[in-house]
């Protein structure tokens, strides 16, 4: 590039103020394509998990387990919205302490019984299981890209503004 090509963009870098401003639109822009990304991704990835543990017990590879509902109950969140847990036992020792939909949280009681099956990495309960992820991770990454977008939109407008005030 030739001296005057570079002259608009040390103009711009010779404001500190708008240089800050562009940056930190670009930075929100980039970070929230990339929360959206990494959720969008997680989700898709636990999906997998619920798949592969479902084709498990398909194929009769694990056996069900009666658990017992031992208790439940509901924490409030710092937004109101309440967190449901069921503690189940079944025959390991340890008491199993999940997180439940509100559909399934509402169909048990204390002393009612589940079917689980174990896996290495802890009970898995079909039953438990809420069906909004593939919703949830487009509507994640819908979010993100559209909040980059705007973020990105805002950094533009700015870097063509200090452009054109010269």
């Amino acid at each position: 590039m030739e001296r005057d090509d570079l002259a608009p963009y040390v103009k711009s870098l010779q404001r500190p103020a708008n240089f800050i401003n562009l940056m930190m639109f670009a930075g929100m822009a980039v970070a929230a394509v990339a929360i959206g990304l990494f959720v969008f991704v997680k989700a898709g990835n636990s999906e997998a998990d619920v798949a592969a543990k479902m084709q498990s017990i398909l194929a009769g590879e694990v056996q069900p387990e009666k658990l017992t509902i031992v208790r439940k109950y509901s924490n409030a969140s710092r937004h109101g919205t309440p967190y449901r847990h069921v503690i189940l036992r079944g025959s390991r020792p340890a008491e199993i302490n999940s997180s439940a939909t509100l559909q399934f949280y509402d169909s048990v009681d204390a002393g009612s019984t589940v079917t689980g099956y174990y896996f290495p990495e802890g009970y898995f309960i079909p039953d438990a299981i809420g069906h909004d992820q593939e919703l949830a991770k487009w509507a994640f990454l819908g979010s993100g890209v559209l909040m980059g977008a705007i973020f990105g939109t805002a950094a533009w407008r700015g870097w063509r503004k200090s452009q054109n005030s010269d």
